[in-house]
């Protein structure tokens, strides 16, 4: 995930000058903004998610930047499902409906990886997204989640993996960039 102060510059055209959106935006009502016309009507959903898990936080710094889902990559009725419940319980607040739309967002953080992933997108070829989907990198990696304060060692990652000590370090580095090692002491 981005630090807190990236900023995205969102244009209608190349030669359009940006404009802060904080200054043009009308007040949001029950958080959301309704802003322009006249063009085609697009939908952008924002938000926020922390980990507070340390072991977690490596992770995240893997992640790429943005991801950008387009509606006809959007293929699964789950992502637009939670979306359309999400966006329901932004615009029509009950009781609880902090907590559920927390528990929303974690799940199309979830759902967005995968169309992420699924969308053959150059970032998700490589990377800890990549390695956590792949069979045997990914038994390893769950396993150094479960059991954080185990010495972990290459041998024993890779026998967690499935495969040998040499295999697993060449395929590690290839989807992750670094070591094993490397990425443990991380």
């Amino acid at each position: 995930m981005p630090p807190l102060r990236t900023a995205f510059i969102l244009r209608d055209d190349p030669g359009t000058s940006p404009r802060s959106f904080c200054e043009v935006a009308p007040k949001a009502v029950n958080n959301v903004i309704h802003y322009g016309g006249g063009g085609t009507p697009t939908t952008i959903i924002s938000g926020l998610l922390s980990f507070e898990t340390v072991i977690l936080k490596p992770m995240v710094r893997l992640l790429p930047s943005l991801i950008l889902v387009k509606d006809d990559q959007a293929r699964t009725l789950a992502l637009h499902t939670t979306l359309q419940l999400l966006a329901s319980e932004m615009v029509e607040l009950a009781p609880g409906s902090e907590v559920v739309a927390n528990r929303l967002g974690e799940v199309l953080f979830i759902q967005t990886i995968r169309t992420h992933i699924a969308s053959g997108a150059e970032s998700s070829k490589q990377g800890w997204l990549r390695a956590v989907f792949d069979p045997r990198i990914g038994a390893a990696l769950k396993s150094v989640r479960e059991n954080v304060k185990k010495p972990w060692t290459v041998e024993s990652l890779a026998a967690a993996s499935g495969m040998s000590r040499s295999a697993f370090d060449a395929r590690f580095k290839e989807l992750l960039g670094q070591t094993p090692l490397e990425y443990l002491t991380e």
